[in-house]
């Protein structure tokens, strides 16, 4: 599981709101959701701390859970960029 299911799965079983939760651990909900979908993965350790103990869950969990993500997404190869394609430009044609 990763670090955002954890989270997100945890405070539906609470049946708590993102705003809820936000607002418990002193947090934009925007930035929780984005934790919760995996569209960042950056957090600081004391937000950690607040979000394992408004939702129950124990830190080592947390942070084992954010390792196993990270290892997870180390291990994969980068992805390649189309290279060299540019747009074209558009110009109007002549009269």
């Amino acid at each position: 599981m990763k670090f955002g299911e954890l989270i997100r799965s945890r405070r539906k079983q609470s049946k708590l709101s993102i705003r809820q939760i936000a607002d418990a651990v002193g947090t934009n909900p925007s930035y929780l959701h984005e934790l919760e979908h995996g569209k960042t993965v950056n957090i600081r350790l004391p937000l950690a701390a607040k979000l394992g103990q408004t939702l129950k869950i124990p830190l080592a969990k947390l942070a084992a859970t954010a390792l196993r993500e990270e290892q997870r997404n180390a291990a994969k190869p980068a992805k390649r960029s189309a290279g060299g394609t540019r747009a074209k430009s558009r110009t109007r044609p002549r009269r």
